[in-house]
């Protein structure tokens, strides 16, 4: 599931290019986000594993697709009061 608009552009393309069934499933909330795209890059289809954003000490925020920049946005509230 796409987290960013870069990686829902980046999948999409490797979707397509793909000689496998694909099922691409996107979210729209990222097409409003169209600035932060960055340059293309391949990706690889093949299952990956988590990314870690933002390491932390404190706290452990799991998201996938919107929710991963609302959890995002979440973390820059503590980090006010000290909390990593």
């Amino acid at each position: 599931m796409p987290a960013t608009p870069a990686d829902e552009r980046d999948l999409l393309i490797a979707s397509v290019l793909s000689g496998n069934p694909v099922l691409y499933i996107d979210n729209r909330c990222l097409y409003e986000r169209e600035a932060e795209l960055t340059q293309s890059r391949d990706v690889d289809l093949d299952p990956q594993g988590p990314q870690i954003l933002r390491p932390g000490n404190d706290i452990t925020l799991v998201g996938s697709g919107y929710a991963t920049w609302l959890f995002e946005q979440a973390a820059e509230m503590p980090s006010d009061e000290g909390i990593d």
